[in-house]
């Protein structure tokens, strides 16, 4: 049995963050959930970065997000001494920005080695943000989390396809949750040299360990919602084969919703089963200059244009499409899902976009085309889109 948080404490916590929101939806057994995708800044001022999106977090009663960075207290470690890791100040930035869970299952977790790792859970969660996917044994890293929020309990269950090796938990080792993939190269046809089938297949162990731990969590929580950090970052589209084979086994075990992230750039949603998966949320508050990405060999193979102008957000012109998804939860079960379109400016900061901009139209469309091979319907319904399920 895990203990179940009641998000309506965060009042007692002391929490700066605006709080009617909740005084106003514990009127009824509705609960709204914001998901947004990864979250990295390196500004002093890293606050601005939430200053066109901060009060539509605010109105919501769970704010999840994908946290890019480290967060340590050793000066040894942090950004200004030549390491990686962001002052705990930063931890009250995103507090006060509305968030109350953090993956922090990824590829840079391990940054600043376990200490890292076992900083950043007691920083984020001193000032009152639960984070997931990572701890100081496997255990602690593949537990869900159980939340409650207005008569609904909502269990998140995290995990990572893409660390690096030695990078996942293990039974004495602080690390990610992991859900390790393997790879292998079919030839297309009988010439030498000519193009090849890219295989990967999820490694059955994680897989059966991650399908454990939904029904475990299904049997606590009226809602699952399943973290995944996967996929190709900044490849515009492309779905690894592995990715619908784990969404798909992961509602079958009784998920209700699927929040990807990890490529900085939008991919596609699909429904299953009358479940949505969004393959990847996008980029939300990442500040990383990335120029030097497109000279390597995976981006030259794809081709990755970096805009040449922006000094704050060096990722390609698409990857400023970006969202907020929107799940709104009734009777315990979820209701609606939709997303908010949003627009990464040249300062990294994420606007959430109007129907009268031409620009909320853009993202749609965008959704829209990178979702084709899913097929799923969209509508629009005043500042939203909804997704039919």
């Amino acid at each position: 049995m895990w203990d179940t948080i009641s998000l309506r404490k965060g009042q007692e916590r002391g929490r700066r963050r605006t709080l009617k929101k909740r005084a106003d939806s514990n009127k009824n057994d509705t609960a709204v959930l914001l998901g947004v995708g990864d979250i990295g800044p390196i500004r002093e001022d890293a606050e601005r970065l939430f200053d066109l999106n901060q009060a539509v977090l605010n109105q919501a009663d769970i704010v999840f997000g994908q946290l890019e960075r480290v967060l340590s207290a050793r000066e040894s470690l942090q950004i200004s001494a030549g390491g990686r890791a962001l002052h705990p100040r930063y931890a009250k930035i995103f507090r006060d920005a509305g968030f109350d869970v953090l993956s922090c299952a990824g590829n840079k977790a391990l940054d600043c080695g376990p200490e890292g790792v076992l900083d950043t859970v007691e920083i984020l969660e001193r000032n009152g943000i639960r984070a997931i996917g990572i701890g100081r044994n496997l255990d602690d890293a593949t537990r869900p989390l159980l939340l409650e929020s207005n008569g609904t309990r909502i269990a998140f269950v995290p995990a990572c396809s893409v660390a690096p090796k030695g990078h996942e938990a293990g039974p004495d080792r602080p690390g990610v949750a992991p859900l390790r993939v393997t790879t292998r190269y079919e030839p297309l046809e009988f010439q030498p040299g000519t193009p090849c089938r890219i295989v990967t297949t999820p490694d059955r162990r994680d897989l059966s360990a991650l399908k454990t731990n939904i029904r475990r969590a299904k049997e606590q929580a009226d809602i699952v919602v399943v973290s995944l950090h996967w996929g190709l970052h900044l490849v515009p589209k492309a779905i690894a084969m592995y990715q619908p084979v784990v969404a798909h086994a992961a509602i079958d075990a009784g998920a209700d919703l699927i929040l990807g992230h990890h490529t900085h750039i939008l991919k596609g949603i699909e429904v299953y089963k009358g479940k949505v998966v969004f393959y990847s949320l996008g980029n939300f508050a990442m500040e990383k200059l990335v120029k030097w990405w497109a000279g390597t060999p995976m981006g030259k193979i794809y081709n990755v244009q970096i805009d040449p102008d922006s000094h704050r957000y060096a990722f390609p012109e698409e990857s400023r499409n970006t969202l907020i998804a929107k799940a709104v939860i009734k009777d315990r079960r979820i209701e609606r899902v939709s997303f908010l379109p949003a627009y990464i400016n040249r300062e990294a900061q994420a606007e959430v976009l109007r129907p009268v901009d031409w620009r909320f139209r853009q993202v749609a469309d965008y959704v829209r085309d990178i979702s084709e091979e899913f097929s799923p319907g969209f509508e629009m319904a005043g500042d939203e889109v909804v997704i039919r399920t």
